[in-house]
């Protein structure tokens, strides 16, 4: 899974260095408001507290999001992860995104909380707990309405999942209305 994640970058970071230059002088405003959307592969390095048993696994996330200025962002995130722990888990975090840069390369920092739901090891039941998320990436424009994006974060759920850190790394594709 994390060779299918590695070529997927380096695909995305080709496709990127081969879009040609804007015919016209004026650069479009990569920064402007706007609505979008956005869908990522992504891997998890778990970091088991008082375990070794972990393993890598991999996933998928979806992004719906506001650009509300040039340097704020607001996301709801979904994450669907595989084998995290030996079961599925699934994410849903709000998260505010700070824009180093507001040109075509848009580094960014974000911050976010939300819940994680799935089978808990010992557990009958499916369960839920509240989850924190912190993170680093960047976003590069092709145009003013399609970006590539790359990221890594720093996942750490509460309560019955406790135990289930893990730095999640990704990049996907985002359309911006």
């Amino acid at each position: 899974m994390i060779r299918r994640i590695l070529t997927l970058l380096i695909a995305m970071a080709f496709v990127a260095a081969a879009v040609p230059a804007f015919a016209d002088d004026e650069e479009p405003d990569y920064a402007r408001s706007g609505v979008y959307l956005e869908l990522d592969g992504q891997a998890m390095i778990d970091l088991f507290r008082h375990n070794t048993y972990g393993e890598p696994s991999g996933g998928i996330s979806a992004r719906a999001g506001w650009h509300i200025g040039s340097r704020v962002a607001a996301e709801l995130q979904y994450a669907w992860i595989d084998k995290l722990h030996s079961d599925s888990a699934n994410l849903m975090t709000i998260t505010a995104k700070i824009f180093i840069l507001t040109g075509r390369i848009q580094p960014f920092a974000r911050v976010g909380m939300g819940a994680i739901f799935g089978d808990v090891p010992g557990l009958s039941d499916v369960k839920s707990s509240f989850v924190a998320r912190f993170g680093l990436g960047g976003d590069y424009w092709i145009d003013e309405h399609w970006a590539v994006t790359v990221y890594a974060d720093y996942v750490l759920p509460t309560d019955h999942f406790h135990y289930l850190n893990f730095i999640s790394t990704g990049a996907g594709v985002r359309y911006r209305f």
